[in-house]
């Protein structure tokens, strides 16, 4: 009788420290809510990219420059977004505000853009096509909440010479709910074969429909010129809470279980050939996609 009432004491003493473990390490982390501005004109800079160092979480800001994380003692902060300087936040220094520095080098090194000629009947080319239909199985990419970049390389051809404007490019997405944000830039090939320099200051962002849809994006206005060394078109993930949707998930012989699903995704399509053109950015460092046999889906037209 004794041993049992000894053996009880010592089960419930192993829970209570357990309990109290759990309690410990559940109270070092805190959701910090903040805002990210320019350093000078105290502007909110939207969707910059935000993660915890060392790690491939993290987080986007919203239009207001606001995000949502949770943190413990230990983290750092590492913020990044076009025209800025790269800043690292240790958890001490986090306030509820948090400033980025503009980037003259960077905002200097920036492609400057040819001014496009008008033609009544101007020449025009396409690279890449849509091949999918409805009919289709096929492979969607996406980020799982985490602020992600994807890029696909097209390769300059002679046949370009004379439709050297970017008109429009085409992407087929993926989306549970309608409005769903996702931002696009182009960026010049460095010597590594990764994407180097933005040809836009600033990302543009685009809505996407419900359900699976084709997302056509105008870029005459942009005035972007082909460069010979090949241009990488880059798709933002935006992990903010406008993308996210509640999706519930059946599982058998079992309850409901709810996931959070973050929108839009987007179409991959196979070759016939290892692809060495799409790229993955995570943590602010771009690595060859896994996916060797698949390639984004995407339709760009050029134009003299």
């Amino acid at each position: 009788m004794k041993k049992l009432k000894y053996n009880l004491l010592l089960y419930y003493k192993k829970k209570l420290v357990l309990g109290f473990l759990l309690l410990m390490q559940f109270s070092a982390f805190s959701q910090l809510e903040v805002v990210v501005v320019n350093m000078e004109t105290k502007e909110p800079i939207p969707y910059a990219s935000i993660y915890l160092k060392n790690t491939e979480n993290g987080t986007n800001s919203n239009l207001d420059g606001r995000f949502k994380l949770l943190l413990n003692q230990n983290d750092t902060l590492m913020i990044s977004s076009i025209g800025y300087k790269n800043v690292e936040f240790p958890y001490s220094s986090i306030e509820d505000t948090l400033f980025l520095e503009e980037d003259i080098k960077q905002m200097s090194e920036l492609i400057v853009t040819s001014d496009r000629s008008l033609k009544i009947f101007p020449a025009r080319n396409v690279i890449g096509e849509l091949k999918s239909s409805f009919f289709t199985d096929n492979y969607w990419l996406g980020a799982g909440g985490r602020p992600y970049k994807i890029a696909r390389l097209f390769q300059y051809e002679n046949r370009f010479e004379e439709t050297r404007f970017l008109e429009s490019i085409t992407l087929e997405t993926l989306s549970y709910i309608n409005g769903a944000k996702f931002s696009i830039n182009f960026f010049t090939k460095g010597l590594d074969g990764m994407p180097k320099d933005p040809l836009l200051k600033d990302y543009i962002v685009f809505d996407c429909k419900k359900n699976r849809s084709k997302v056509k994006i105008p870029l005459l206005d942009y005035n972007i010129y082909f460069p010979k060394k090949g241009i990488f078109v880059v798709i933002q993930f935006l992990s903010i809470d406008q993308n996210r949707s509640i999706r519930d998930i059946p599982l058998k012989y079992a309850e409901k279980e709810y996931q959070y699903k973050y929108n839009p995704s987007f179409s991959l399509v196979k070759t016939e050939s290892p692809s060495l053109y799409t790229y993955i950015n995570k943590a602010q460092k771009w690595v060859l996609s896994k996916n060797k046999l698949r390639e984004i889906e995407a339709e760009l037209v050029l134009i003299e």
